[in-house]
């Protein structure tokens, strides 16, 4: 439980969490978390568990997510590594809102990112997710992001070999890609999916702003050819900053994000024998 403005900074240093529960953030806001490894996340609990300097309570069992963002605002996730968790590797739900996701590797995983966690959480209207210079590498399934509701700026970020889909929704969201790769190489095709989940009729499954704007979609990848409400109104609300050319994205990843990966690669393997 991260309690609010808090930074964890592994700048310099190899900082791994892995074997045990993830990172909480509920009802708080400043926080960024910055340069770590988290990868082999477990359901915990139920326990008992410090959730600030001052208190000690009884939490139920922890899903296994990596970072799961609960309530929270003013949120930033950056440079880390994320793989192999029990639930989702970032969740960010119930009323959160301005999350900036950027320069992350992802790898290994089913459920990546989860924007809008039910089909009735209304609250949801109003969040603000950026995504940005992130690589979306092998063996990743889905939910890259999955989106009820909010509105989601995706730009300059690689993916790369998804099982089932890169991007999907429902609930009305608003999703706004630009400047991204992706490439499908051997696996699904599909980029974009529609879902009904059985959500308010203002959030059919064809109910939703959805706009690519010079993305390069490489290996036969495609995004779902159904017709799209735009306006100026949802560019400017969800547009977050400016994006450069799709061109420029395999330029990108900083040499901190590289050196982060280096770092943990060879450790991975050793904490996997030691916890499975």
């Amino acid at each position: 439980m991260i309690t609010s403005y808090k930074t964890i900074d592994g700048r310099g240093v190899t900082v791994r969490i892995a074997g045990g529960g993830g990172l909480t953030m509920q009802r708080v806001n400043n926080i960024i978390i910055h340069g770590i490894a988290i990868h082999d996340i477990k359901p915990t609990g139920p326990g008992r568990i410090m959730t600030s300097t001052s208190h000690v309570g009884k939490r139920n069992k922890f899903d296994g997510d990596a970072i799961s963002i609960f309530s929270s605002k003013n949120i930033w996730i950056d440079h880390s590594y994320q793989a192999r968790a029990a639930d989702g590797l970032i969740d960010v739900i119930r009323g959160s809102s301005t999350v900036s996701i950027t320069n992350n590797y992802f790898t290994q995983h089913n459920k990546v990112m989860l924007f809008g966690a039910k089909k009735d959480d209304w609250m949801d209207r109003d969040m603000y997710v950026t995504v940005v210079y992130n690589v979306l590498g092998p063996k990743l399934q889905q939910m890259m992001p999955r989106v009820r509701f909010g509105n989601v700026h995706v730009l300059n970020d690689y993916r790369s070999r998804w099982g089932i889909y890169a991007i999907a929704g429902s609930e009305g969201p608003t999703i706004l890609s630009q400047g991204n790769i992706f490439n499908a190489y051997t696996g699904s095709k599909q980029v974009t999916k529609r879902i009904n989940d059985g959500g308010h009729s203002f959030g059919g499954p064809k109910n939703w702003n959805c706009k690519s704007e010079d993305d390069r979609f490489v290996s036969g990848a495609y995004c779902t050819s159904v017709p799209m409400k735009w306006s100026y109104q949802s560019y400017s609300k969800t547009a977050s900053c400016a994006a450069r050319p799709a061109t420029m994205v395999s330029r990108m990843p900083t040499k901190h994000m590289q050196d982060t990966i280096e770092a943990v690669t060879e450790s991975v393997a050793h904490c996997r024998r030691a916890y499975f």
